[in-house]
């Protein structure tokens, strides 16, 4: 399964810990109607978890920084929930995908956060 979610609920609060594999984005017209099919199962899960905090990481397959349409389905989704799309530390790595074959590294995997977690 792309998205994969377990439910920690304690007396005060609940926290849904989101593992999620999005679809490889080529920005051919199929794979945008798969990784927005995708994007619309994150949402069903905050949908029917309202009230938990989030805390969502994995393959989210686009750069931050990229503005495609990916990018911006992604964005979006994290304003309409109150989520943070954390971004690495300064001086830090800056992928965490890398083939050394192609002499390609991107930085495809990502945290969101709820934003009073």
């Amino acid at each position: 399964p792309r998205v994969t979610a377990v439910l920690l609920k304690s007396q005060r609060q609940g926290i849904v810990f989101v593992s999620v594999y999005m679809p490889y984005y080529d920005r051919s017209f199929d794979q945008q109607a798969e990784y927005d099919l995708t994007v619309g199962c994150l949402q069903s899960l905050v949908d029917s978890n309202l009230g938990c905090l989030f805390v969502v990481g994995g393959d989210f397959n686009v750069e931050r920084s990229t503005g495609t349409i990916a990018c911006q389905a992604l964005s979006q989704f994290c304003s309409r929930n109150q989520l943070l799309w954390l971004e690495p530390k300064n001086n830090s790595i800056g992928f965490t995908f890398h083939n050394d074959a192609s002499r390609h590294c991107s930085l495809i995997d990502h945290f969101l956060f709820s934003v009073s977690c």
